[in-house]
């Protein structure tokens, strides 16, 4: 539900924040992440909000040396823009990404991996 969802916003929005401040920012690449997957333009943003959140917490992990969120975070931008039909997109960002991790098989791996044989 949208009152779920904008709480759920506020909520990510004040914890950004404070890790921020804090200098505590390990998490804030998955944060960012959540944000994107939550659908900003539903709060009045537009269309592209998503995909900017989901390139951010992409560039936080990787400047933090971060892969797993780095993966994470590329795995939902590839199903958001192949939900939005940019389907040769989501294989360009997938293909590179499951070939760098094929001898580690992780749960994130394998949902990658089932994305990108759906496309």
């Amino acid at each position: 539900e949208i009152g779920h969802d904008l709480q759920a916003r506020q909520i990510l929005d004040a914890t950004v924040a404070n890790c921020e401040e804090n200098g505590d920012i390990w998490y804030v690449p998955e944060l960012y992440r959540l944000k994107g997957c939550i659908g900003p333009e539903r709060f009045g943003g537009g269309a592209d909000d998503s995909v900017t959140l989901l390139r951010t917490s992409i560039r936080i992990a990787q400047e933090q040396g971060a892969k797993a969120f780095a993966f994470r975070s590329t795995t939902s931008l590839a199903r958001l823009l192949a939900g939005r039909g940019d389907k040769r997109k989501a294989r360009e960002l997938l293909s590179p990404l499951l070939a760098e991790f094929a001898d580690d098989p992780t749960a994130d791996f394998l949902a990658a991996s089932k994305l990108l044989a759906s496309l």
